[in-house]
């Protein structure tokens, strides 16, 4: 009876927390403070509501999403063998190679809309892009970086599971020490997937539940003493520790939360209905964040109101209330398309 409890309380807790980790990757991209030309004064609360809610709070979502796919990824399996292997692959080429090719072509015809077109660029812009305008490691849909990092990390997963096996997840501990020390090995974003994917396969491996029903208090006190030191030192190396300290510990919080909230109250519909269109909302936010920073930062600016948090706050809403109008829309259309774009979801 209490195993089916935990089971139950584990599927509910994968169910209420995508919603927010995916409000969480809307906050870390739609922050704008740093590229705007203002004085000290307009500027301050702008980037102390970015740095809180974007740079501290939200950075627990995507190590968090990625324990719970390689928790999933091995779930309810006694023994993995290269049928269940290539099964799992074969099943995630629809549920997330198609959408993540598909959305990548969306973002690379919106971008052709002020550059030239390249076929270099176009090949490019499914794996790393370097185009004019663009930085970093991700492909041209931004926020797909994770797709392709958790598809990487899921063709090693007979590796993952071998060492799992044999050491169960001692033999993460060195390379979460590298993590929280700053040294990486793999790069593009590979080690974080690798180490939480590993993390939440483990889990998954030695019959662990994700299910935290003690100690919710502690976890917030800490989750909050984190946010609050991190907030206040700016030592640089310090900063770094402290960034890596309060991801392992918002984890915690927001697993042993969702616990309390699933074990107090009934949201099943509210899981439901936005759970559902998370991976919507994941592919398509950051494809319009661009043209909604230019409405907030013009509407602003031709009122005269002073830039500050609640412009942030309002492009983070407003970026998800279109992200779900469209889905709806988009959904009555054409129920198809929505089908191919969601992997089948």
């Amino acid at each position: 009876m209490k195993i089916n409890n935990q089971l139950l309380l584990q599927s509910k807790n994968i169910s209420v927390l995508r919603f927010p980790m995916i409000a969480m990757i809307v906050c870390i991209h739609a922050r704008m403070g740093e590229g705007l030309s203002l004085d000290e004064n307009n500027i301050n609360s702008l980037l102390a509501t970015e740095y809180i809610l974007g740079e501290i709070i939200a950075t627990i979502a995507v190590p968090l999403y990625f324990i719970i796919s390689g928790f999933l990824f091995f779930y309810n399996i006694d023994v993995f063998n290269k049928e269940i292997y290539i099964t799992k692959l074969r099943k995630r080429v629809q549920t997330l190679l198609i959408p993540y090719f598909i959305w990548n072509l969306i973002a690379y015809l919106i971008y052709l809309t002020n550059h030239q077109f390249n076929v270099n660029t176009l090949i490019m812009s499914f794996f790393i892009v370097h185009p004019d305008g663009r930085t970093g490691s991700s492909p041209m849909d931004g926020p797909l970086w994770f797709i392709r990092n958790l598809y990487i990390v899921m063709l090693i997963s007979p590796i993952i599971y071998a060492l799992i096996k044999r050491m169960k997840i001692w033999w993460l501990i060195p390379f979460l020490l590298l993590w929280i020390l700053g040294f990486s090995i793999f790069k593009n974003g590979i080690m974080i997937a690798f180490i939480f994917f590993s993390l939440g396969a483990g889990l998954s491996i030695c019959k662990h539940h994700l299910v935290i029903d003690k100690h919710v208090v502690l976890f917030s006190l800490l989750f909050c003493l984190t946010i609050i030191l991190r907030y206040n030192f700016h030592h640089e190396s310090i900063s770094f520790i402290l960034s890596k300290i309060n991801i392992l510990t918002g984890i915690l919080f927001s697993i042993s939360f969702a616990t309390y909230m699933n074990k107090r109250w009934k949201i099943d519909s509210y899981t439901q209905f936005l759970g559902s269109i998370s991976f919507f909302i994941y592919c398509l936010h950051d494809l319009m964040l661009p043209f909604i920073k230019t409405f907030w930062i013009n509407f602003y600016k031709n009122h005269n109101i002073l830039f500050n948090g609640w412009m942030y706050i309002g492009v983070i809403i407003t970026d998800i209330c279109l992200c779900i109008l469209i889905y709806f829309i988009l959904r009555k259309i054409s129920p198809q398309i929505t089908t191919i774009l969601l992997g089948g979801r």
